[in-house]
């Protein structure tokens, strides 16, 4: 209404001017000097005060032009922003993604989908809460220092340390720059993500969609490398005593007699096997022998140090790697071992307790052998002469 107003009366000072300049000069017909310059310079003013008025207007019409293109282009730059920025998260899924597939491990997976995240969302904290299988929940942190993943102990984890289990069912939690989200699949939680975002505000809107399709595919990603840890796990133990197995027991004697080659020290093997073990089975019966079986293998465990290595030989024979080893301590870990076994008796269903006694042979590598093969055979050979010495005793290869 202003505009055409404004229009309107531009439109009427024209006319009332051309009015007056032709009455003006109808005046000046009649020789009146005076008047005809009036009337000239009155048809000027009113000219000029048309045309001001027509350009007044064609300004506010730019300006109106000027202010909607404006106003569309702070619209399209908004949505080519967001487009990139969709752009950009996807592209670091798809690199999750291929990360996640060529990882074995779930505290690899962890430290991938961290180093990604804490790049991306600048983030001022990061850590994920992994709830293992059968086991203890680990935390695990981004440290900036050290651009990688450590585990934290649990009082200085974001989550409440003593407050894990309902952890396990919590839906996403938002509170002012913290955010968490379970990581879970459709059968159970896995974990937690949880990080501190440097601008509060950003936790809103696509970028929660967002970290939820993040924690999905780690989810699918932590369930695989569980699984797989699992698998890895059952290959390498023994399923009735819960120790290494004889296939995995190979592949670490390789490692270890290869490791003391390479840095010239010395690697004892103890081959143990329980006297007269046919007489409990044929006596107790083989389920109960299982069980003398799986708790000599708990003695043992408890028996040895963090750097030996124990495992099931095969049937009730057991071998003990002991690094860095020489003759005089390799006997005195034997017998203190065979001391161990006979100290400890075992009861089964119920029963009166049995004291087992175990027969050992001991032997150095490279004292006695200088490959894997000949060190458990130098074993096996000192093992056969404790036994015929009497049983319940260490022998050190040749037989000494």
């Amino acid at each position: 209404m202003e505009q055409r107003s404004v229009h309107r009366l531009g439109a009427l000072v024209a006319i009332v001017g051309g009015l007056v300049s032709v009455w003006l000069l109808t005046v000046y017909l009649s020789n009146n000097y005076w008047v005809a310059l009036f009337a000239s310079l009155s048809f000027l003013l009113f000219v000029t005060i048309s045309l001001m008025f027509y350009g007044i207007e064609k300004i506010r019409e730019h300006s109106r032009q000027l202010s909607f293109l404006r106003d569309r282009w702070y619209e399209l730059e908004g949505f080519l922003n967001r487009v990139v920025h969709q752009r950009d998260q996807l592209s670091l899924l798809v690199r999750l993604l291929n990360s996640f597939v060529a990882a074995l491990k779930a505290e690899t997976v962890a430290e991938r989908a961290l180093a990604e995240l804490v790049a991306f969302l600048k983030a001022k904290e990061a850590q994920i809460l992994l709830f293992v299988p059968d086991g203890n929940p680990i935390w695990l942190e981004w440290v900036f220092e050290e651009q990688k993943v450590r585990r934290k102990e649990r009082s200085d984890s974001l989550i409440d340390p003593n407050n894990v289990e309902p952890l396990k069912k919590r839906s996403t939690v938002v509170q002012d720059d913290l955010v968490q989200l379970p990581i879970a699949t459709p059968d159970r939680n896995l974990g937690m993500l949880v990080i501190r975002m440097t601008d509060p505000f950003s936790l809103r809107g696509e970028e929660m969609g967002f970290l939820q399709a993040v924690a999905d595919q780690l989810a699918v990603a932590l369930q695989r490398a569980f699984l797989i840890e699992m698998l890895e796990q059952m290959a390498i133990t023994d399923p009735l005593t819960g120790i290494a197995n004889r296939r995995y027991f190979e592949r670490r004697l390789a490692e270890e007699v290869a490791r003391a080659r390479r840095y010239g020290y010395s690697l004892g093997a103890l081959l143990l096997d329980i006297d007269s073990f046919k007489a409990i089975n044929d006596r107790l019966g083989h389920q109960s022998g299982d069980l003398v079986l799986k708790r000599l293998a708990e003695v043992l465990r408890q028996s040895i140090r963090l750097s030996d290595f124990l495992a099931r030989y095969g049937g009730e024979e057991f071998v003990v790697l002991t690094p860095q080893a020489n003759a005089k301590s390799l006997i005195a870990f034997g017998e203190r071992l065979v001391e161990r076994v006979r100290a400890t008796p075992i009861t089964v269903n119920g029963g009166s307790p049995i004291t087992l006694t175990v027969s050992i042979g001991a032997a150095l590598f490279p004292d006695h052998a200088q490959s894997e093969f000949d060190l458990i055979r130098a074993a096996d050979v000192a093992l056969l002469k404790a036994k015929e010495n009497g049983k319940n005793c260490v022998i050190l290869f040749p037989g000494e």
